[in-house]
């Protein structure tokens, strides 16, 4: 499977010079910033920066961008004033009521000091050290810094109680938390994993869904599913190596085809979790995608109430992404028109997403049995819109696509015609002898609660308060849907192609 890597990811590569046909993660790279100046890397280290704005910037931008954003200086503000303005701060940091600075011209000196060094040695991490070094000599910095340890000791301390509801939400009670001694988030505290014992972990990673990694290694039932479809294909589970740092849950080695199974809980956004932790979850999908592409590799992703649901299916498209599926030719079968009802039962039972209603819908038949189906819808903008196309479960008809889009074109004269293609599950090559590439859309998103499943257009904020039971005006739609138990999932988006006559 091939796949084109400069129509697909012009956001990415026209950053890069000479990219060669094959990356891991230490192949050197050489990259242009905005700024006009080129860097050797390795391309590890260009995608981390890249995936966080979507282009790379040198050193000098990122640090001019960085300290200028006003999200920044505000963070920096507020969490500074969390602690300078308690009334332990203001006490331990006085003398009978006098501040420590006694001689406020020596303050001002030092930072004058410090701010010269910093803005005139060309070399500023050497300068930040020699000032730092200096302030650290002096007997009312270190009087300070105690005691302003001693106040961040006192406050993190009591937050114990606020980490195990937050841990439970995460986890879902499954851990027991009675020998963590909890200091601050970047420090290991004792987690009991009723199944495998006593382990060490941050808090700062153990709520981020990180947890027992003994736990981790044991292959959940929708991963079982999948490798009982495997027979006798060299696969190896949970590698880091192809599109390092990111996993894939199933690698096969000799058809460059990877197979990711995405649990609904553990990538899916949901209450309790952080800002970052729910930009990460909304992101990782298409993250993985694109990292696929530049290596050209086929990356299938299935939805774990998929693979239980639509096992034979999934089974089926595995298959047809291995060639293992039957082959019969469109010339050996006939075309004919069928209705709503026949194609509901067809594509209900062939294509992934089910059925779509549709206007027109022309079929492939062999012996009397439908081998695949073309769907048609109008369309408000480009007059006609493929809705679906899928073929037997198990079987491949060669040239069917072409033969009944044909026919469509013979019979209705579009001039117009467009269509996606879903990127968990297909690079687009079926459209290519007749379609161009038109766009790539952003992720979509849906809500599921109990195995029940909602688009985003049933749940938008005008429809929300007759469908939940807990509904609050004055928060967003995707506020509401988590704080009624449902969980977002985002998928990896979709390519549109346009057909014009």
């Amino acid at each position: 499977m091939s796949y084109n890597i400069t129509t697909l990811s012009q956001s990415l590569l026209h950053q890069i010079h000479n990219l060669p046909e094959v990356i891991t993660s230490k192949t050197i790279i050489t990259v242009e910033c905005q700024c006009g100046n080129k860097r050797d890397i390795n391309f590890r280290s260009f995608y981390r920066k890249w995936k966080t704005k979507d282009q790379y910037l040198c050193k000098s931008c990122h640090v001019s961008t960085y300290s200028k954003s006003p999200e920044r200086i505000m963070k920096f503000k507020q969490s500074f004033a969390q602690i300078s303005n308690t009334i332990e701060h203001k006490k331990k940091c006085s003398e009978g009521g006098k501040k420590v600075w006694k001689d406020q011209q020596q303050r001002e000196n030092i930072i004058k000091a410090v701010k010269k060094d910093n803005a005139t040695n060309p070399k500023k991490a050497a300068a930040r050290t020699i000032a730092l070094s200096t302030l650290r000599q002096k007997p009312w910095f270190l009087q300070h810094m105690n005691k302003m340890r001693l106040i961040a000791n006192i406050r993190t301390r009591s937050n114990i109680e606020k980490f195990i509801v937050d841990a439970n939400v995460v986890h879902d009670g499954f851990y027991n938390y009675s020998l963590a001694n909890y200091i601050n988030s970047t420090t290991n505290i004792t987690i009991i994993c009723p199944k495998h014992g006593q382990f060490q972990q941050t808090p700062h990673s153990h709520l981020q869904g990180k947890g027992c990694s003994k736990c981790a290694t044991i292959i959940s039932n929708e991963h079982q599913l999948v490798l009982n479809m495997l027979d006798n294909v060299p696969i190896h589970n949970n590698t880091r190596d192809i599109i390092s740092p990111y996993e894939i849950d199933i690698w096969l080695p000799d058809h460059k085809i990877g197979i990711e199974i995405n649990g609904e809980y553990w990538h899916g956004v949901r209450r309790g979790l952080t800002e970052a932790e729910k930009h990460g979850r909304r992101t990782l999908h298409i993250t993985k995608t694109n990292a696929a592409v530049l290596n050209n590799i086929k990356l299938l992703q299935f939805w774990g109430f998929e693979i239980i649901q639509k096992s034979q299916l999934i089974h089926s498209m595995i298959n047809h992404a291995l060639g293992k599926s039957y082959r019969i030719y469109a010339r050996q079968c006939t075309i004919q028109q069928i209705n709503n009802e026949t194609a509901s039962i067809f594509f209900n039972n062939s294509h992934l997403q089910g059925h779509r209603p549709a206007s027109i819908t022309y079929a492939l038949t062999y012996n009397n049995k439908i081998v695949c189906a073309l769907s048609f819808s109008k369309h408000h903008k480009y007059e006609w819109e493929i809705m679906r196309y899928a073929c037997e479960q198990n079987m491949v008809a060669i040239g069917g696509f072409s033969r009944l889009f044909t026919k469509f074109i013979k019979e209705y004269n579009p001039t117009t015609v467009m269509t996606f293609a879903d990127r968990r599950i297909s690079c687009g090559n079926l459209y290519s002898q007749f379609f161009k590439l038109h766009g790539i859309t952003k992720p979509n998103y849906f809500y599921m609660r109990n195995g029940q499943l909602l688009s985003r257009q049933q749940c938008q904020k005008h429809k929300l308060h007759k469908l939940l039971s807990n509904y609050n005006e004055d928060i967003s739609e995707v506020n509401n849907m988590l704080n009624n138990g449902y969980i977002q999932l985002f998928d990896c988006g979709h390519l549109q192609f346009i057909w014009q006559k």
